[in-house]
């Protein structure tokens, strides 16, 4: 039998999983700072595991795959965000390895969603390198794509 903590611990973890998917430190902590006990909430993430309202591989998979197409983000600005919401390094590792898309193509992406050209001024491409390196995107990396970038622009 579950104690009354339990259930209610659980009801408030399940509603607060029903607007998106959660990982299991998200719903952790949400639990912690809702005051319920470390062993109630302990359960409770058991309890959600094993009916698969957590998973925190597919919640990395879904991440990744969602990111990939709409923020343009680094790998290691991926890997940052997803051990900041509590996914394992082995894990993030599975999931990063299996992408096969490089850093330098999503930046040549950006280079185009920002419309760089060769004939901007300092100032311009500085803007556009700044952009990417918040992306989390090296420095390195950037010069390398704007090089390539701007050698596909003369053909």
């Amino acid at each position: 039998m579950k104690s009354e903590a339990h259930i209610k611990a659980r009801g408030r973890a399940i509603k607060y999983m029903m607007y998106r998917i959660r990982t299991q430190k998200e719903v952790y902590d949400k639990l912690i700072e809702l005051e319920f006990s470390e062993q109630v909430v302990e359960n409770v993430i058991d309890d959600l595991i094993q009916l698969e309202y957590i998973n925190d591989e597919e919640y990395t998979r879904k991440f990744i795959s969602s990111n990939k197409k709409t923020k343009k983000l680094s790998k290691n600005m991926l890997k940052l965000k997803l051990k900041n919401k509590g996914i394992s390094e082995d894990v993030i590792e599975k999931y990063i390895r299996d992408l096969e898309v490089s850093d330098i193509d999503v930046i040549l992406k950006l280079l185009e969603k920002k419309k760089f050209l060769k004939t901007m001024d300092f100032d311009e491409k500085n803007k556009i390198k700044l952009y990417c390196t918040r992306k989390g995107f090296s420095l390195s990396d950037v010069n390398k794509a704007i090089k390539i970038y701007e050698k596909g622009e003369d053909i």
